[in-house]
């Protein structure tokens, strides 16, 4: 990976970043700065704690800046004291880039924090300056910065935390960082340029030692996750920055599956699929003008899109693939920041709580920088708060809706493949007929009010049904209509009563239908009554059963009556239908609310049980 490989695609002015450097340097200068850390220990202590959510969220302040200030290539290399061991854990890590570098007082003045010439700038990723030490610290407890311009030297400059505890245990006053020194780039670290960027001229490196915060403890593993994290966070920038960790390229990961190309798009032939996305005008709330437009993005993920090959037909216990710890990790609303991934808003989204099957769902929402404060972002980036305001905005450009719309999918097709194998359980252990269709059969024979003679014309509709449904199995299964036709009939006589699935829109929950000798059962899967009710997860075999044998009886006594009645049941079940579905519709909101009462009851009780044992602890010391 050379660094004329990839285009910088922001065109970026390298003379004019340089000089808005040296103007910066020139104003420290002008004020007297003396390149102090500012505040005492403590301070720099509670950075250590700032609370990066991993290793690579800290090392992602680092290839930010790199990103701005022009790299074509980014690389983070791990250091061992003694040889490299690949299932060893690194004891260094260097972030390696060939960005346009920096001068050597201002290398001073980026390792301290707050120490950047970008101030609230809102062009690229970095605003406050505290990204770079804070990231450092947070991993291990020395870090050098060693920089160089094109036509310069390396200069270098280093902050050692046990350096300072020592300077402030001697009450030796302010802790400065030190002068910038002309440097020689560590042997392991020379190597590695030489073998993976040989044509750098100019670019930044830095160095962290003493490492005693990784999240991994092994070469292979933290390896592993950076390559994953990395692709995930930076997917929209390696057409213009290559990534590589310890020599591997980083391939872009799209968490949404929708971008030919990218990391596990086609592991098999299964592919998500892309909702027409959103773009949303957000207006200043003092002058009324566009502040800037936030793109929404959404992604149905099939049922079984997560399975390995094998797993594909089955219910239960499937093995999951490779795109499965992607999505795990991106459940929620995926949030970006002028394309750069920053976080995932789960907990504190206020319609609605993520729950595991809402791997299925993918959103993602991307808002550019001017709308900072709308969505709370913090100095690290890696958390998001979204303002009440703009939740309102996305909920009326209908980002819920979708949502719920993706969620009923999703409930529908994995209702379908539960039916197949549940029903092939069944043939499993040589017993086809479903609960409810041995109940039905069974207790027919005790209702009181026996059958109607059918009339010519309900003969000539069975007739009708039956040459339809003959049709279709000689269709299906290559075979002469006459030959199907006895094979139903057959059927009929050893299963008069028969579930079957149907897609039908706008049509009622339920219809039912004399097939020759047997009465069937359609259940219309585009209907609530099948996604809310009958298919949802909270429904188990019996409850499933149960309604089958509800609608049983409320068919075979529309099946058993005079033509008018029948009439009047086809009426009222359209009737019932479209009653059903607005009501269940509204049941959502009480689903919602339900949501939230139970996760604060959860709350509550584990306070209960924390005040409980904090009691008893106290009572015990006393």
């Amino acid at each position: 990976m050379k660094n004329n490989d990839k285009k910088s695609g922001n065109q970026l002015n390298i003379s004019a970043d340089l000089q808005r450097q040296r103007d910066f340097i020139a104003e420290l200068q002008a004020k007297k700065f003396e390149y102090g850390l500012v505040l005492a220990n403590a301070f720099v202590k509670g950075m250590r704690d700032i609370g990066y959510k991993s290793t690579a969220f800290a090392l992602d302040e680092l290839i930010d800046n790199a990103v701005q200030a022009g790299a074509r290539n980014v690389h983070v290399a791990f250091g061992y004291a003694t040889g490299n061991a690949s299932e060893k854990k690194p004891e260094m890590l260097a972030v390696i880039d060939d960005g346009h570098g920096m001068d050597p007082m201002m290398i001073r003045a980026a390792v301290i924090w707050g120490g950047t010439h970008r101030q609230n700038d809102r062009t690229g990723f970095g605003r406050y300056g505290y990204g770079l030490p804070s990231a450092c610290v947070s991993i291990g407890r020395r870090y050098t910065v060693l920089s160089k311009v094109e036509g310069g030297e390396w200069h270098s400059v280093h902050i050692d935390l046990d350096e300072i505890e020592g300077h402030f245990q001697k009450g030796q006053g302010p802790f400065y960082a030190n002068e910038p020194r002309p440097a020689e780039l560590p042997k392991w670290v020379a190597t590695y340029i030489t073998k993976h960027l040989s044509s750098l001229k100019a670019g930044t490196v830095v160095l962290i030692e003493k490492i005693d915060r990784l999240d991994y403890k092994t070469t292979r593993s933290l390896s592993d996750f950076l390559l994953q994290e990395f692709g995930v966070t930076y997917r929209n920038f390696m057409s213009e920055v290559a990534l590589a960790v310890n020599g591997i390229e980083v391939e872009p990961t799209d968490p949404l599956f929708l971008t030919p190309g990218a990391r596990f798009y086609d592991i098999d032939e299964e592919r998500a699929t892309a909702l027409p996305p959103l773009a949303v005008e957000v207006k200043d709330r003092i002058s009324g003008e566009v502040a800037g437009i936030v793109k929404v993005r959404y992604s149905q993920i099939p049922s079984t899109f997560l399975r390995t090959p094998e797993d594909k037909l089955k219910f239960k216990g499937g093995k999951p693939n490779s795109r499965f710890p992607v999505r795990r990790a991106n459940n929620g609303i995926i949030v970006l920041r002028a394309g750069r991934q920053i976080d995932v808003v789960n907990a504190l989204c206020p319609w609605t709580k993520f729950q595991t099957n809402d791997n299925y769902v993918g959103v993602e929402v991307d808002f550019p920088p001017t709308l900072d404060e709308e969505f709370s972002i913090t100095t690290s980036k890696q958390q998001i708060r979204l303002s009440d305001r703009l939740w309102d905005i996305l909920e009326q450009a209908g980002v819920f809706d979708a949502i719920s719309t993706m969620r009923a999918a999703y409930e529908k097709e994995s209702a379908v493949i539960r039916d197949k194998w549940e029903e092939e359980q069944r043939k499993t252990k040589q017993n086809e007929k479903r609960p409810s269709e041995a109940a039905i059969e069974k207790a027919q024979r005790f209702f009181t009010q026996p059958p109607n003679e059918p009339t010519p014309k309900q003969v000539e509709k069975s007739q009708e049904n039956l040459d339809r449904e003959a049709s279709k199995l000689a269709e299906q299964t290559n075979i002469p209509k006459e030959e199907a036709k006895k094979i139903l009939e057959g059927r009929a006589k050893t299963a008069p009563f028969k579930v079957l699935f149907e897609d039908m829109p706008g049509a009622p929950f339920y219809r039912m239908a004399q097939v020759g000798g047997q009465k069937v059962l359609y259940l219309n899967r585009d209907h609530r009554f099948y996604s809310d009710l009958y298919a949802s997860t909270h429904a188990t075999p019996h409850v499933r059963y149960a309604l089958e044998a509800l609608l049983f009886v409320m068919g075979t006594a529309e099946i058993r009556a005079k033509e008018d009645r029948q009439l009047f049941y086809e009426q009222e079940r359209q009737l019932w239908s479209t009653n059903l579905n607005t009501t269940l519709k509204a049941l959502e909101e009480w689903d919602a609310e339900s949501d939230d009462l139970s996760a604060e009851a959860e709350a509550s009780h584990a306070a209960a049980l924390k005040a409980e044992r904090d009691g008893k602890k106290t009572t015990a010391t006393a």
